[in-house]
């Protein structure tokens, strides 16, 4: 990435410069999809990503930030009957580098910053036939695992997962 664009020293935030030399990202992404029949489907993926930000002299450079090396995703889909569907998905983060704070290091709210963490959902909906349409009616449940992760170092940002939250689906299909 050529002319990466930085924060000069002491200069304001809507001030910028750009970087002189050039960022060289690698990486792989893959992806398998299986789907044996209409009642169930599975997609699981794998990425990694490679930068030079991190440079011999200096184990962390700020321009890093939020650049795990590793993530993992999988969605599972499951169909026992027509009118009812269960889908759970996740995704998984290796530590990272924030732009304060070296990975799984605390910061100075006693809040460990870039700890590798797990995302998942899960939603299950029924198809309730009212003439000729749909009434689906449903319920989602985000973070299963009930992650406490601190995903900014800035304080009076809120950009953490603070636990686990419930929602009530009701759509009607025209």
């Amino acid at each position: 990435i050529r002319d990466f664009i930085e924060f000069g020293p002491g200069i304001p935030r809507g001030v910028t410069v750009n970087r002189g030399a050039d960022i060289h990202v690698s990486g792989v992404d893959i992806e398998g999809r299986f789907k044996p029949n209409h009642k169930f489907s599975a997609i699981l993926g794998y990425a990694f990503q490679s930068t030079d930000l991190n440079s011999p002299t200096s184990a962390f450079d700020p321009d890093g930030a939020y650049a795990p090396d590793h993530k993992f995703t999988g969605i599972i889909n499951v169909n026992p009957v027509d009118l009812l569907s269960f889908n759970f998905g996740f995704n998984y983060w290796s530590k990272f580098d924030s732009r304060g704070f070296p990975a799984e290091t605390t910061n100075r709210l006693g809040i460990v910053v870039g700890e590798p963490f797990t995302y998942a959902n899960f939603q299950t909906v029924v198809k309730l036939p009212v003439g000729g349409q749909h009434l689906n009616l449903g319920f989602l449940i985000k973070n299963v695992f009930d992650e406490e992760v601190q995903l900014s170092p800035a304080q009076g940002v809120d950009d953490s997962l603070f636990g686990r939250e419930y929602y009530g689906i009701v759509s009607f299909d025209f």
